[in-house]
């Protein structure tokens, strides 16, 4: 007779298996100098998760991203959006250690962000940590704590990295920045000796960490049209606008290869660095105090700011310096008044015959053009209540204009803050491309605003495929063109296609991307400074 053998009795190589748990993995770093790699993470959590049975369904992955704010990283708020709205389905978040879910520095937002996954019975769980089915008290403790040292980790950090920045701007040395139109900067040892006779060349960064910058007086060319400019200014009362006409008419560059623009030759006529001094902490974004928002690019109040006098020969005379500066302040104490502006308006056109912006900005005590821009909403508008009417419409003339300004001034704030951090930039003036730090690339687009036959709101981005840049700031108008509404931070990994079309409203899947200032690619800049000076 034939054994009978019991359907429970299987070999080992047929033990059933059992069902992985399914999970999502956040995956986070700041630069990739770092120890905490986007690759030795996902290889580290992989272990793990082979290890205790999990199966990773879906990955979220912000790289170059800082952790002080859950606001600032799109994937984060995505993975929250995701797991809180039931679309993706599972029972764990992997991440590598707490910092890397964040360094918030509000103590509690780790926890508030933890217990809205725990609502919908998903755990939070370290891989680094001794893994446990059944969390204790003392488990969770402990994780709250390390949450908190994370965020303090980044503010001690920030702040001591700032008193440095302070005390070597008192010493005499240049921190930051570019050295600007009609200066270079020269690498020394940080004892007044040159390391090399030669200025170092635009956006090059310091050899050695030990090193120190200077500023020095560039080509005697560039420094004659600074004092040319001044001249201008003062003898001759030509505004800004003005200025970079004749400059660009000229065919003279300004430092970074590009055209002149009134707020390039007005930041000239009111740079203290012009006269020799060495002034820092103007502005400042800087990790602030709990409960404050973090990263905003702020104004300092002038008693908070560190000057070095006659830290190098100076290109302009104190007292031409001075003088300027009381014309330039007289004229942002006049507070014109509507009638007023159309009158002068309406003498100008009877003189003249016609009105435009170049005749406006060469009449001496005339507001300048943008003021009846801001005051008006255009210069089309105003033209109209002073009485006269342009023979075609210019609208659309004016509207380009204005977006090119509106490009090369956002342009330069990008460019000039980033490079303010002190982390090497290349700028490619051809495609408008910007590299930081060897990392990552950035471009900028303007979106006009279109207003539909229903009265509603439209805009139109167009990426450059060809080029395919790490992120696209995408800069939003208001419907009069004139004002910015706000910005898109876009990474390439999410934008798969040439044209984008947004409406006021555009759900989670994009919204999460807008944001009303820049400082959320400043704080990816912020943190790249952060980690290179701890190095």
């Amino acid at each position: 007779m034939a054994a009978c053998v019991s359907d429970s009795t299987v070999t080992p190589d047929v033990l059933p298996q059992k069902p992985l748990i399914p999970a999502v993995q956040y995956l986070r770093m700041s630069t990739d100098k770092q120890e905490y790699s986007i690759d030795h993470q996902k290889d580290h959590n992989g272990k793990f998760a082979i290890q205790h049975g999990f199966g990773v369904i879906h990955d979220y992955i912000e790289p170059g991203i800082s952790g002080v704010t859950a606001e600032d990283r799109p994937q984060f708020l995505q993975m929250l959006d995701d797991l809180c709205s039931g679309r993706v389905r599972c029972k764990a978040v992997l991440i590598y250690d707490m910092s890397r879910f964040g360094r918030f520095q509000i103590p509690t937002e780790s926890m508030y962000h933890e217990h809205k996954l725990a609502m919908m019975n998903i755990r939070l769980i370290q891989c680094t940590k001794e893994y446990r089915e059944q969390e204790s008290y003392a488990d969770t403790f402990m994780r709250f704590l390390e949450a908190q040292a994370a965020g303090q980790q980044s503010n001690d950090l920030s702040w001591r990295v700032y008193r440095a920045a302070k005390r070597f701007v008192a010493m005499g040395f240049k921190q930051g920045g570019i050295a600007g139109y009609g200066l270079r900067r020269f690498e020394t040892d940080g004892r007044g000796n040159l390391i090399d006779e030669k200025p170092m060349e635009h956006l090059q960064r310091k050899r050695f960490a030990t090193s120190r910058v200077i500023l020095m007086p560039g080509p005697e060319e560039e420094v004659e049209w600074i004092r040319w400019m001044y001249d201008q200014f003062f003898h001759y009362r030509q505004r800004p606008a003005q200025i970079a006409a004749m400059l660009n008419a000229k065919g003279i560059l300004s430092d970074h290869g590009r055209t002149w623009t009134d707020t390039v030759v007005k930041e000239i006529l009111t740079n203290e660095k012009y006269i020799g001094n060495n002034v820092y902490n103007r502005t400042s974004c800087r990790i602030t105090t709990i409960g404050e928002k973090n990263g905003k690019l702020i104004r300092n109040p002038e008693s908070e700011w560190v000057r070095y006098k006659k830290a190098y020969p100076a290109i302009i005379d104190d007292v031409l310096f001075e003088q300027v500066q009381d014309i330039i302040n007289s004229r942002r104490r006049k507070l014109w008044q509507e009638d007023e502006m159309l009158a002068k308006l309406r003498d100008l056109y009877r003189e003249k015959g016609e009105l435009s912006g170049i005749l406006i900005e060469e009449v001496v005590g005339m507001p300048p053009q943008d003021t009846y821009r801001k005051r008006f909403g255009s210069l089309i508008r105003a033209y109209h209540l002073a009485g006269y009417t342009p023979n075609r419409d210019y609208r659309y003339l004016e509207i380009n204009k204005h977006l090119r300004r509106v490009f090369t001034e956002i342009w330069q704030t990008v460019m000039n803050t980033i490079i303010g951090y002190g982390v090497g930039v290349t700028e490619d003036t051809q495609y408008d491309l910007l590299t930081i730090n060897e990392e990552f690339t950035v471009s900028v687009i303007i979106a006009r605003c279109q207003q539909l036959n229903s009265g509603r709101y439209r805009w139109l981005l167009r990426f450059d495929t060809s080029l395919r840049p790490d992120y696209t700031v995408a800069v939003r108008m208001n419907p009069d063109n004139e004002t910015i509404r706000d910005y898109y931070i876009l990474p390439i990994t999410d934008m798969n296609f040439q044209r984008l079309h947004l409406a006021e409203h555009n759900g989670a899947s994009l919204d999460s991307y807008r944001c009303d200032s820049l400082d959320r690619l400043f704080g990816v800049v912020r943190n790249v400074t952060l980690i290179q000076e701890a190095a």
